[in-house]
Order: structure tokens, then sequence, then C-alpha cells
């Protein structure tokens, strides 16, 4: 689950997070101290389950798990580039 701790991804790629531990497990963006911020949350998702989001939109996302909230995480979504075809 926590498995890297920063990823880096291009717009429109999907992430996937995996639970394979015998708990449920939850990913919210967002800190623990500022709580969260909206933009995902799997609410709690069981053992063998997993969760999958399309990242649309450049920046950086932080995320932590609702229960052990030192359990955090970050992904850099980085725009391309459209090159021109000439």
């Amino acid at each position: 689950m926590h498995n890297p701790y920063y990823l880096s991804v291009n717009v429109g790629e999907v992430v996937e997070w995996q639970n394979f531990d015998d708990d449920a497990h939850t990913v919210t963006s967002g800190t623990p101290e500022d709580g969260p911020d909206g933009y995902f949350d799997t609410g709690l998702f069981l053992s063998q389950k997993s969760f999958k989001i399309q990242l649309n939109q450049a920046g950086i996302f932080d995320y932590f798990y609702m229960v052990h909230p030192w359990m955090t995480g970050i992904i850099s979504v980085q725009s391309i580039p459209i090159e021109n075809e000439n």
C-alpha cells in the first residue's frame, strides 16, 4: 500500500493502489494536518482489492491513510508538452 512513497506520473495516467494486506485500508488525498482535500478518497477498501484513479490535472497531490495518518505519500503529476509534427 505504501510503496512507493513518491510517484511521478504524467497527466492522464492511471494510478492504482493494491491492498495485499489482511486489513482494509484507505487512500485519501490531503494531509493529516489539514485533512482530506476532496480530490480522491477510496473509503475502506478490503484485502485483495484495488483502487484506481486517472489523474487529469497537473500538480502535487499528497495522500494519507486515515486510520494511520503517519502513512503518507506524494504523487507528482506532470504536464507533457505537445510536440509539433512539423
